[in-house]
Parts: C-alpha cells; structure tokens; sequence
C-alpha cells in the first residue's frame, strides 16, 4: 500500500529515490519499478502505480464495450501516456524530461500515497493545494462507511 508524502531529491540525470515503503508496494510485482501516467482528471501531477495496478486497470477497460469512446478515451489516455520506469540497483528511477517538465519540477519531488496507487507532484503545488483538499474532503466523508456526518456539507 502507498501511504505518506515524501519529498525526495533528483539529481541531475532525473533520478530520484523511490521511498523505501513504495518501492516495497511495487517490488513483489513482476516488474521491479513503478508506472507513471499523466493525471486522469487533469490534476497537476502524475498518478504512478506497481505493474499489478496496471494490469489490474487493464481488466477494467476491457469490461467496456469494444471501439467504444470511452474505452478509447481510457485506453489512450492511460496505456498510451503510461511510461514504466524500473528501479535502479540503489532504488531510484529515472523520470523522463518531458515528465518533469510537465510538472515544473526543478530539485525535488512530492510522492504522495494514494493507497493503491501514488501521484507525484512539484513539491511546491503540493503545498498550494494540501487547503483545499483538507476542506474538500468533508463534502467527501459520506462516502466512507458509518461516517456520522453523512449527507453534512459546509
């Protein structure tokens, strides 16, 4: 499971640590590295995963009609944008130029768990952005089981 934010530095080929507790996540895979894609919804940053996740999405797709705008959509946005990244004999990965310049990544990078899956950020959009998700999220708490503010919004 990916759990916590940690800011780790690149060096100056574009290689960063993977934290340890992430790359444990992904290591039991077949493939030893991480994938990483742009954000499906448009966020600023890049959701990455273990290989399994991605198999995992795969069988989802294939549960949409064939040829359909939706699968398509899904399959291009996910497979086709997806870039597999191994890990190096010290842990690290090398993320791509044009990932980090998407980002505007510059020194260091935001890995932050998702649970099943991670994002990577610009440490600094992070930071923007860590408000409002923590006042987002009680429009959000309904969705967790028993939760007594079911239905309360501010």
């Amino acid at each position: 499971m990916f759990l916590a934010t940690v800011i780790n530095k690149l060096d100056a080929k574009g290689r960063v640590s993977v934290p340890a507790d992430f790359r444990a996540a992904a290591e039991h895979e077949a493939f030893k590295g991480i994938v990483l894609w742009p954000a499906l919804n448009g966020g600023p940053f890049f959701e990455g995963a273990g290989y399994g996740y991605i198999l995992h999405m795969q069988s989802v797709v294939r549960n949409l009609p064939p040829y359909s705008k939706g699968r398509d959509s899904l399959q291009n946005a996910l497979f086709g944008e997806a870039r597999k990244l191994n890990f190096d004999s010290n842990g690290r990965v090398t993320v791509p130029r044009d990932v980090l310049d998407a980002l505007k990544v510059e020194g260091e990078v935001a890995f932050v768990g998702q649970g099943d899956s991670f994002q990577i950020w610009n440490p600094a959009t992070r930071a923007s952005y860590v408000p409002n998700i923590q006042s987002d999220v009680m429009q959000h708490l309904h969705y967790l089981s028993g939760d007594p503010l079911q239905g309360v919004s501010e």
